[in-house]
């Protein structure tokens, strides 16, 4: 039976603010939509009901919208045209109000739950989707690879991991071209009209693909769930990661684990000691971890300090008034020299000055001047040298290094240098 793509001038509004011209929907006696394949033909209801309905159960479950037939990927689509609605991920959708209110985290996790719905609860998660779900600090840009999902056979064909036919169960193979129970809808990727679901660039720096990495099927066996998302352990996650990042995103990820203490490193070291050529990237990084450090930058800026092999910085250095240790600052980077100087370096941020969460309420220029006064305390209180730098300079480096050369960090030998960039190579 076709249905009816127009918009009626009804008006009862769907939850989506999309008008609908029937007020009879069939959900087959469940209310709620069944099957693999979402919205099934029903007769009384339109495609703008049927988007309304997913959107409003998506919303509930935290997860994207899953257009699930084909007429209604291509309404989808005609909408996202219109703005009305944004297509982060393939077959994937949500209303640009709910998206943008999201945290770059959170995106993450709801597209993880929706594309978990689309394979009906199959997929497990490790990788850099794993740290973003676990919650773990890191760069937002691990995520331009796409999603990764943990498989347990190497013969499964390394390309979008989705099935031959939405209504259909049957996994493409690994020459991408075994039918499954619906019979003809094999091709090389395994969906026969995934190419024409177009995804535009939400700038979000999330990939639009699904990436498969190789895991024993015994470790996906023990996959933990994580916020309703089923994510591989921390230990296995990370050691996952070390295959793809350099040493400066690495970092970020190890600290912050261990600071929520979710993992040890012994736990890293059992889970690294069964992982090909990544036992000397592992024991490199679990040698500068520190769970003192306060944020994922001030990680990142350690890291980028140790790979231009300067000495190693102490993190969350406390300095005491003389007499008074209930009147303190912490300081981001320390170095202790061993001919008595202090010296330091604070790292500025956006957020210091303009988060309602750090501001306490102040502005940006009294939370200057506050920041004028915490370095004059501790001047008079030691006679350190100090010297602050943006997140930027870090990037960039050579700023970076000038100013640890001008406040007299000792530059050792050289440090463990980059490590290879192997993203979407080794998986």
């Amino acid at each position: 039976m076709a249905v009816s793509t127009n918009r009626s001038n009804s008006k009862l509004d769907c939850v989506a603010g999309l008008r609908c011209g029937k007020e009879d929907i069939r959900t087959h006696g469940s209310g709620k939509l069944d099957g693999h394949a979402k919205f099934p033909y029903c007769q009384g209801m339109t495609l703008d009901r049927q988007i309304g309905i997913e959107l409003r159960e998506a919303r509930n479950e935290r997860r994207l919208a899953v257009a699930g037939n084909r007429n209604v990927r291509l309404a989808v689509r005609r909408r996202a045209t219109a703005g009305e609605l944004i297509i982060p991920f393939p077959r994937l959708y949500i209303d640009p109000e709910t998206w943008m209110q999201l945290h770059r985290y959170d995106k993450v996790k709801w597209i993880a739950r929706g594309l978990d719905e689309l394979h009906g609860g199959k997929l497990v998660f490790t990788g850099p989707t794993g740290v973003a779900i676990w919650g773990m600090e890191h760069q937002y840009s691990i995520h331009r690879c796409g999603l990764v999902v943990a498989v347990g056979s190497h013969s499964v064909r390394r390309t979008a991991m989705v099935p031959c036919n939405p209504s259909c169960d049957r996994w493409s193979a690994k020459t991408g071209e075994e039918k499954g129970r619906c019979g003809n809808h094999a091709t090389s990727n395994g969906w026969k009209d995934v190419d024409k679901f177009n995804v535009p660039n939400t700038n979000d720096w999330i990939g639009a693909k699904t990436r498969r990495m190789y895991v024993p099927q015994g470790e996906i066996d023990q996959c933990v769930t994580v916020d309703g998302i089923k994510v591989m352990p921390a230990a296995r996650t990370l050691v996952d990661c070390v295959k793809l990042f350099p040493f400066v995103l690495l970092l970020p990820m190890f600290d912050s684990a261990f600071k929520q203490g979710i993992v040890t490193a012994e736990d890293i070291r059992e889970v690294a000691g069964h992982v090909r050529n990544v036992g000397m990237m592992t024991e490199q990084v679990l040698k500068y971890v520190d769970a003192r450090s306060f944020n994922g930058g001030e990680s990142y800026v350690r890291a980028v300090i140790i790979e231009e092999g300067f000495m190693v910085p102490i993190s969350q250095y406390r300095i005491e008034e003389p007499g008074n240790p209930a009147h303190f600052y912490e300081t981001d980077f320390a170095w202790a020299l061993p001919d008595g100087r202090l010296l330091i370096l604070e790292l500025d941020g956006h957020e210091k000055y303009f988060n309602p969460q750090m501001t306490g309420g102040s502005s940006a220029a009294q939370v200057g001047h506050l920041q004028a006064q915490r370095e004059g305390f501790i001047r008079q209180w030691t006679g350190a040298k100090i010297e602050r730098i943006e997140f930027r300079e870090a990037v960039k480096r050579r700023p970076l290094i000038d100013k640890l050369n001008r406040l007299g960090v000792p530059r050792m030998a050289a440090g463990p240098g980059p490590f290879p960039w192997n993203m979407a190579a080794r998986y």
